[in-house]
This record gives C-alpha cells, sequence and structure tokens, in this order.
C-alpha cells in the first residue's frame, strides 16, 4: 500500500501485518529488522469510508541479531535475517492438571483475606445451587396453589406468604402426593379467611357521624344513599335491626349534578338533604338539626388521591367539634394493588379504619383488595354490588369475600361454620396476618 522512508528507518502500511513483512522481503530480501507496529487509519473523504491498516516500522540490518517482528511471530517461527528457527508450539495442558494445580495453589494460599472471599464464593455457590435445587424440586400442589393465588391477583408477598406456611405446616412427603391437593387448598382457603377482617358501624353516639371519602368515580354518591335506606328501613335488606332517623349532608358541590342526584334520592327514600358551601358550614349545619337524629350520612368530593392540596382542604371542611364521627374509604373492587396503596396512604389524615368496597360485580378477582387491606390492617364494613338504590348493598361477610375467590373448591358448610361467628357478631379479635 505504501512505503516511507527517512535514513535507514522505513515504514511501511498495509493491511495486515503479514502483508507488512510480504512487502518488506519484496523490497527488501530477509536483511530487515521490524522496530515497531502500529494501526493507523487510512483513505475516507470528510471522515466517511476511511479504514484502519497496520504501519510497520523496520530498518535494514545486515547485522547477525533477531529481528523484533520475528519474536512476536503468531506461527512460532523466530526471524533472523531470512532465516527461520522453528519453535516447538505449546502443548495445551490438560484440563485435569490445571484445574487440580488452580485448587493446590488455592489451598496452599495463607492469605486470611483471600480466604475469607474464598469462604463467601463457596456458601454462595452452595446457595445458588440449594435454591435451583428447590425450585426444580417445586411439587405439583405447590405450583397448582401459586397459580391459583396468582390468577386471582394476589399480590406476590401475599402469594409468597402463603406458600411459606404450606411449607411449614405440610411435610414433603405430603406435598409429593398429589392426592393431598384438596387437603391443602382447604387449609389455604382458610388462611385466607382467617386474614380478612370485618366490622360494621357501632351507633354509639346520636347522632353518629359517618363520612364517606375516596377517589373520584367509586359511588359515594350513590353508597350514600344505599347507606341512608338501609338504616331509614330495615325491611330492606335486614342489616339494622330498627328504623332510624336518618339524614343526608353533601359537600360535593363541584361535580356537575352532584347535588340534585342526591336531592332526587332524598326526596324518593323521603330523607332530608343538606348541602355545603363553605369552612365552618357543616359543624354548624349539624348543631342545627333534630336531636332525635340517629345517623348522618356525609357524601364528600372525590379527589385523586395525588391531588394533596384538595384533599387537605377537604380535611379542614370535615372538621368537627364535639360530635362522634367516623370516615370510611370507598374503593371500587376492580382497583389494581398498586394503586390501591396509593389511594389508602394519601387518604389516611381522614382517619379511616374501615373501607366500603363498591362494584364487586363488575370484577372476578378480590386478591388485589385481600392482599391489601390485609397489608394495611384494614377491614371491610360494606360490600354494593350495582347501581339500584336501595339494594344492592350488603354487610362484608368473610364467607361473602371468600365466595368470590374463582379457582378454589369451596367448602361453603366449612366455612360457614368456620366464621360464622365473625360474620355474625362483626367482631376483629383472632384475624391473623399473612
Amino acid at each position: 500500500m505504501e512505503t516511507r522512508n527517512s535514513n535507514n528507518v522505513q515504514t511501511v502500511i498495509e493491511r495486515s501485518r503479514d502483508e507488512c513483512v510480504a512487502k518488506i522481503r519484496q523490497l527488501h530480501g530477509n536483511q530487515f529488522r521490524v522496530l515497531n507496529w502500529k494501526t493507523v487509519k487510512q483513505g475516507g473523504f470528510l471522515g466517511l469510508f476511511s479504514h484502519y491498516a497496520v504501519q510497520a516500522t523496520f530498518v535494514v540490518d545486515n547485522s547477525d541479531s533477531y529481528s523484533r517482528y520475528g519474536q512476536a511471530d503468531r506461527y512460532g517461527q523466530s526471524e533472523r535475517y531470512g532465516q527461520t528457527e522453528k519453535k516447538a508450539a505449546p502443548q495445551p495442558e490438560d484440563f485435569e492438571t490445571a484445574k487440580n494445580k488452580i485448587l493446590q495453589n488455592t489451598k496452599t494460599n495463607s492469605n486470611p483475606q483471600f480466604q475469607v472471599i474464598l469462604e463467601e464464593v463457596k456458601n454462595l455457590r452452595d446457595e445458588i445451587k440449594s435454591v435451583r435445587h428447590d425450585a426444580d424440586k417445586e411439587d405439583e400442589i405447590i405450583i397448582k396453589i401459586r397459580d391459583i393465588l396468582e390468577d386471582n391477583e394476589f399480590s406476590p408477598h401475599y402469594v409468597r406468604s402463603i406458600i411459606d406456611r404450606i411449607k411449614k405446616e405440610y411435610s414433603a412427603a405430603e406435598l409429593e402426593d398429589i392426592e393431598n391437593f384438596n387437603e391443602v387448598q382447604d387449609a389455604v382457603v382458610d388462611w385466607i379467611g382467617e386474614s380478612i377482617r370485618t366490622t360494621v358501624p357501632e351507633l354509639r353516639t346520636r347522632p353518629h357521624i359517618i363520612t364517606l371519602v375516596g377517589p373520584t368515580g367509586v359511588g359515594k354518591t350513590t353508597t350514600v344513599a344505599k347507606l341512608a335506606a338501609m338504616y331509614a328501613n330495615p325491611a330492606i335488606n335486614g342489616i339494622v335491626q330498627h328504623r332510624m332517623n336518618v339524614r343526608m349532608i353533601t359537600i360535593d358541590n363541584f361535580r356537575i349534578a352532584a347535588i340534585p342526584q342526591i336531592e332526587k334520592y332524598g326526596e324518593i327514600m323521603q330523607i332530608p338533604v343538606e348541602t355545603v358551601d363553605k369552612l365552618g358550614d357543616l359543624e354548624e349545619k349539624i348543631t342545627r338539626m333534630d336531636i332525635n337524629t340517629d345517623v348522618i350520612l356525609i357524601d364528600t368530593i372525590g379527589y385523586s388521591p395525588k391531588d394533596y392540596e384538595s384533599i387537605g382542604r377537604m380535611k379542614k371542611v370535615l372538621e368537627m367539634r364535639g360530635t362522634g364521627s367516623e370516615s370510611f374509604l370507598t374503593v371500587m373492587a376492580s382497583t389494581k394493588a398498586s394503586d390501591l396503596r396509593e389511594i389508602m396512604k394519601q387518604y389516611e389524615i381522614f382517619g379511616y379504619e374501615s373501607v366500603i368496597i363498591t362494584k364487586l360485580d363488575e370484577t372476578d378477582c378480590v386478591g388485589n383488595l385481600l392482599s391489601v387491606l390485609n397489608e394495611k390492617n384494614k377491614s371491610v364494613a360494606f360490600i354494593t354490588t350495582g347501581q339500584k338504590v336501595p339494594h344492592d348493598i350488603e354487610k362484608a361477610t368473610v364467607l361473602r369475600l371468600l365466595m368470590q375467590l374463582k379457582g378454589f373448591k369451596i367448602n361453603r358448610e366449612h366455612l360457614e361454620e368456620k366464621f360464622s361467628a365473625t360474620d355474625n357478631d362483626g367482631e376483629e379479635d383472632g384475624r391473623s396476618s399473612i
């Protein structure tokens, strides 16, 4: 490609080392000595189409010494003024011999720090092998239970806890026998039921104030109307024992048609409705109400859980002195677990202890709800299953929520016997966390 000459030191540029050597031999025979090699960029136009080549710097040398090129020849030959000395090609070392040599060197290394690192590496290797072994040996029963739990959209943490409990409660021999699947899945359903807390409002004061909070679109206004009908007319669903004097209040005067909607419900059920327009107005209206009022239901504005300022302002509107008040977070059954965690976190400022699950009829999965409620240690008070007012509302029970599970063979008779006392009394004691 190119040859340059400066006194006795010369250079050639070719595409490879071999081509450089061939070029030098063509010009000077075998009487040369390579001083160094260099990779250079050649050609191109405006920085394009360039390529890399090899540049050899050499001297013509008639003395009796070895060429530097020959000593680095990849063919295992030594260049000496054109004569070649054959070198024996290195023989590959036997693998087992090399391995044993490394292990022997390792054993004889007395550096304490090196030994600590070596021990940690060995432990890590053993741990990885153990995990792989356990995964390879995972029993069909556990695989089936995990699939059912994930299909119900239980959180990874909840699923992991259930699987760990199975392995703790049952022996390896029991889990290897698929005939035990029904027994194991019955136990799992029991454990899920034990992790569910239910409650009902205790009307200890007069008036007892129940406030529904939650994001927009979850059905708070409709749920307030259903609760009002439930307390005002026990014959509707039998949740309460006797008729109560009920009032409804709305502070949702920002949503279009919100006030007309709740006023229409009040008109049909003959339940008075009040509206709140400004800070301090709520406490004043409650103070002026009939002393015989038993229950006041408050419908609030729905805000995104990310709208912290608006949620904070609504908290100030709802602040009342000297009155008994209880807040319930209202959430849709189909809310995914990550969103539910965020909603529950941001509405925590209202001090709710229990939730109302709406639109349970619109989803097949409750694992998301049960997982997060268990994580947050919150109970369920009511469930709504449609848009019909005053119907489509029921008291939350463990049995009702377990019946919503899919994939499990539900033993209803057993579950009614196991959870009937809790469901009837609304007790929360004795519940376990997954």
